[in-house]
């Protein structure tokens, strides 16, 4: 296995009052909706510093409350900086600043670093960046992108509904015993060591984390994305789920289950890695809102199957003994990001060379004991 070590943690606050941006004169145009990479090649492309070019798009108008939207740039001859300090929040060169219509409150980073993911030689290079747009408020919501030089160049109204949904849930960490433990499935008749532990938590609605700073190589001399190419979605379809989810056995670490695809994933600290949604008698389970904590770094491998142990605590999902519990479970590479009225938590860094970075699995059932 290939492994190595990552930083996890960053925070990110919503401002609120702050001052409105400056108003333009004309009518700015709408950010259009985008589904596949060919939509971004036929747009005009934005001039930018030192020849570069930036083509933006956005992957709907409406969404439910706890879920978003993305948001992509499409770039060409732009180098992103090996790290960033005090920035906004940004999708690639371009900045993004997000307004409730029914207060003064918009979305803005406040303080913080990162360091950028770059693998190899991106000169030239057409890059795609992507960013979560993530919403805890339900209303109208006004989107804005702007040039580094503060030029607004495009704005949105989103619609975010008030309407029920099933929001996706963090899953708990377990300390200790993941090197103690034995895998209790096998993978093309060997025995492999990808093992975690996690618990179930009633906290922490969570959508998958495009942090909008890694950039996904669109196009160079090795590689092109065809233009017929679905660009990604912040939930992928539930009609052809790529990973498999199945039922163990019961243990003394917890219920087991074990999550397997053709392509290898992250089966690393699988807190960071998988988010859940819980169903009891059928029933949908609606998660709390999370409250800040932090983290500790953790390393990196990748696998094709991973041994999962939860914990389940069934009173913290309002379940007994003898009750059908659901679950379902999203693999995002990028990390999740927790939604909230308040604040975002931004977790783990991702590994642009993943094919198929944001995955979901069938659902299962068991019972109680």
């Amino acid at each position: 296995m290939n492994w190595r070590v990552v930083g996890a943690l960053l925070l990110v606050a919503w401002h609120a009052n702050a001052e409105e941006p400056a108003k333009a004169d004309n009518v700015l145009p709408d950010i259009p909706v985008v589904t596949r990479y060919e939509d971004l090649l036929r747009l005009q492309p934005v001039k930018l510093d030192n020849g570069a070019t930036a083509r933006f798009g956005i992957e709907a108008k409406t969404c439910p409350r706890w879920s978003g939207v993305l948001l992509y740039c499409l770039t060409e001859g732009y180098v992103p900086p090996i790290e960033l300090r005090d920035y906004e929040i940004l999708c690639g060169p371009l900045r993004v600043e997000t307004f409730h219509q029914d207060s003064d409150t918009r979305a803005r980073r406040l303080g913080g670093a990162a360091s950028i993911q770059r693998h190899g030689d991106l000169k030239g290079a057409k890059l795609l960046f992507i960013k979560t747009l993530a919403f805890g408020r339900a209303g109208k919501w006004e989107v804005a992108i702007s040039a580094p030089d503060r030029k607004t160049l495009a704005k949105i109204t989103l619609d975010v509904a008030e309407k029920e949904s099933h929001p996706w849930v963090r899953l708990g960490r377990q300390e200790g015993l993941v090197d103690k433990l034995e895998p209790v499935s096998e993978n093309n008749g060997e025995r492999h060591a990808a093992v975690g532990i996690v618990s179930v938590v009633a906290d922490g609605i969570a959508v998958p984390h495009w942090d909008g700073l890694t950039p996904i190589v669109a196009e160079n001399a090795d590689k092109k994305i065809q233009p017929g190419d679905q660009l990604p979605s912040l939930i992928p379809s539930e009609a052809a789920p790529s990973l498999k989810l199945t039922v163990g056995k019961e243990s003394p670490q917890g219920k087991a289950f074990s999550i397997s695809g053709e392509k290898p994933f992250l089966a690393c600290r699988p807190d960071w890695h998988f988010i859940a949604r819980w169903w009891v008698n059928g029933k949908t389970f609606m998660p709390k809102v999370l409250k800040p904590y932090s983290d500790a770094n953790g390393m990196v491998f990748m696998d094709k199957q991973l041994d999962l142990f939860v914990e389940l605590h069934p009173e913290r999902l309002g379940a007994k003994k003898g009750d059908r519990v659901g679950l379902q479970l999203l693999y995002t590479a990028p990390g999740w990001m927790s939604v909230s009225e308040t604040s975002e938590h931004l977790w783990a860094a991702s590994d642009p060379d993943e094919t198929e970075p944001v995955r979901i699995t069938n659902r299962v059932e068991f019972e109680v004991p």
